[in-house]
């Protein structure tokens, strides 16, 4: 089953967050991240955007762990420089 999203309703009442999360976290932005690539590479759009909800699930769950939040970022930043050597000089970027 291709998933989008971290189903984190369950998770909501547990305390504290189950270890799997972080797999799961990771897991669902790698596959959006090589479907957005993809999508860039494959068609000529005219406008394209991409959400990114694994800061917002990795800094609500795992706000202690710095080194994990810092991994998602540094990951988010190099999927980033991906798309930009996708797109062409004319492309705008909003981050």
């Amino acid at each position: 089953m291709y998933e989008i999203k971290v189903d984190n309703q369950s998770i909501v009442l547990r305390t504290p967050p189950p270890r799997e999360l972080k797999s799961k976290i990771l897991d669902v932005l790698n596959k959006r991240i090589c479907a957005f690539k993809y999508l860039l590479s494959r068609y000529n759009w005219d406008f394209a955007f991409l959400v990114f909800t694994a800061t917002d699930r990795a800094q609500h769950f795992f706000y202690q762990d710095k080194e994990f939040i810092a991994q998602i970022y540094k990951y988010i930043d190099e999927a980033i420089r991906e798309f930009m050597k996708i797109t062409n000089e004319n492309t705008v970027i909003f981050i």
